[in-house]
C-alpha cells in the first residue's frame, strides 16, 4: 500500500513540476519576445492566477459528486487510498479509479483553457461580407 502512495505523490509532483516548467518557459518566452525588458505586469499575473483558480473551481464543480469525495479526501486531505475508500464506502481500487478520473478531468479542462487563452481574439467586423446568392 505505501508503493501506492509513492506512486501517486510522485505523479503529483511530476504535474507539478511539469506546470512550473511550463510557467516558467512561457515566462521566458513573453519576455523574449516583448520589446521591453519587463515581463509581465504584476496585476496581469495576479489576474492569470485568479482566472486559474476559477477554472479549476469548475472543473472541480463539474465533476460528478463521487470523483469530487474522492479528489478531495485524497489529495487535498492528503488521505491514503485506504481511508479514502473507508470513508466513502467503496474499496480502495475503486477510489484510485474515483481520482484518476477527477485528476485526468482537471488536466484536461486546465490546458483546454490554456490553449483557448492562447489563441488571439478576433477581431469584430474584419472578416469578408457575406453577399446574398442570387
Amino acid at each position: 500500500m505505501e508503493l501506492d502512495r509513492f506512486v501517486w505523490r510522485s505523479a503529483l509532483n511530476l504535474a507539478t513540476d511539469w506546470s512550473r516548467h511550463r510557467t516558467v518557459r512561457d515566462d521566458y518566452f513573453r519576455g523574449a519576445m516583448s520589446d521591453s525588458a519587463d515581463l509581465a505586469h504584476p496585476t496581469e499575473t495576479v489576474l492569470g492566477t485568479h482566472e486559474r483558480v476559477e477554472c479549476v473551481a469548475r472543473a472541480h464543480a463539474a465533476l460528478s459528486s463521487r470523483c469530487q469525495e474522492a479528489f478531495t479526501l485524497r489529495i487535498l486531505e492528503d488521505r491514503p487510498f485506504k481511508d479514502v475508500g473507508r470513508a466513502m464506502g467503496i474499496s480502495d481500487r475503486m477510489a484510485k479509479i474515483y481520482v484518476a478520473r477527477a485528476l485526468v478531468s482537471l488536466r484536461e479542462t486546465l490546458e483546454h483553457a490554456e490553449r483557448c487563452a492562447a489563441q488571439p481574439p478576433v477581431p469584430v467586423g474584419s472578416g469578408r461580407r457575406e453577399t446574398p446568392v442570387a
